[in-house]
């Protein structure tokens, strides 16, 4: 049977209390984001904590939903009261969050579910109402879908990167306006025209892409003044202040600091979100002569790992020409 569109008048339940039909939406939509954050802990392990409508979400969140979803489904009152308190903490709680981390794309999604989600719950929604509010939550939820199906898919997590990449011949990434040389990281790795990667940052010197799973590989030179020492775990610092304008960093590990054929560098590792999709990475920082060089590589955490090996590879092969 189709869930009725009007509130209807309040029915009698023959065992226990009021049945209010409008409830059925908002259970709806509880129970529906309950499957898909499931779905995203199962199908994309870390996803699910940055989901607009699955926001600080575990396996807790779902059953909560999901119980809270059945109920208002059958258009029970009883546990209204608890959906529109799981809806206002989303809102307050979360929201907070994301703003206070910078991320600003998450934060509008989730103030946007949590608003949609009230306006189902409080009192008898007119058409209007009804309709803005499926209107918020729908696309939301159409976001969190297109998120997971991307990520198990493989993509470009920024957006129109792959366009006019190209296969490094040779197999070695020479400095554009440095000079050093590196092997590429392995076949599948295609690099950036330099208009197109200057558009996106005018400081990167190289930019790789691996197209089948949106992993990014960024080489960065600095001019360094002659004589002058560079604190390297500072400067690695900096680079991950940098890098929080792209993505929300949430977590990040100590730096390791050796020294490589001569060459002294630091490596940082830890993970973040970009575009609600939980996102790896690992930051090389090399001090040379006249110059400093950041190596910058990211990519979904599903798929980050299995290319953890050459990425390190490729780095261990800098040299300075």
């Amino acid at each position: 049977m189709a869930l009725p569109w009007n509130a209807g008048e309040v029915a009698q339940d023959s065992g226990s209390g009021e049945v209010n039909p409008a409830l059925r939406l908002p259970g709806a939509v509880l129970l529906i984001n309950a499957v898909l954050v499931l779905a995203e802990r199962l199908l994309v392990p870390g996803l699910g904590a940055d989901a607009p409508g699955g926001v600080g979400s575990g396996i807790v969140s779902v059953v909560i939903d999901a119980g809270l979803g059945i109920s208002l489904l059958t258009g029970s009152e009883r546990y209204r009261s608890f959906a529109t308190v799981r809806a206002a903490l989303g809102l307050l709680l979360f929201t907070g969050l994301h703003l206070f981390r910078g991320d600003m794309v998450s934060a509008v999604l989730q103030f946007s579910f949590s608003v949609s989600l009230l306006m189902l719950l409080a009192g008898t929604p007119s058409g209007l109402r009804r309709g803005l509010a499926l209107l918020g939550v729908g696309l939301c939820l159409l976001l969190e879908v297109a998120g997971i199906h991307a990520l198990r898919t493989g993509r470009d997590l920024f957006g129109g990167m792959f366009s006019g990449a190209q296969k490094v011949e040779g197999g070695v990434i020479t400095g554009r306006n440095f000079s050093y040389r590196m092997d590429v990281p392995g076949d599948s790795w295609r690099m950036r025209g330099e208009e197109s990667a200057a558009e996106d940052n005018p400081l990167v010197d190289r930019w790789l892409i691996h197209p089948g799973t949106g992993a990014n590989l960024l080489i960065i030179g600095e001019e360094v003044p002659a004589g002058s020492q560079l604190n390297l775990s500072a400067f690695g610092q900096a680079v991950i202040k940098n890098l929080r304008q792209g993505m929300t960093v949430l977590e990040t590990q100590s730096p390791i600091c050796n020294t490589h054929e001569g060459i002294p560098s630091c490596v940082i590792r830890g993970s973040g979100s970009a575009n609600m999709m939980a996102v790896e990475y690992e930051i090389r920082v090399f001090s040379t002569p006249g110059a400093a060089y950041q190596f910058i590589a990211f990519g979904p955490t599903e798929s980050f790992t299995g290319l953890q090996d050459e990425l390190r590879q490729a780095a261990l092969s800098f040299a300075v020409e």
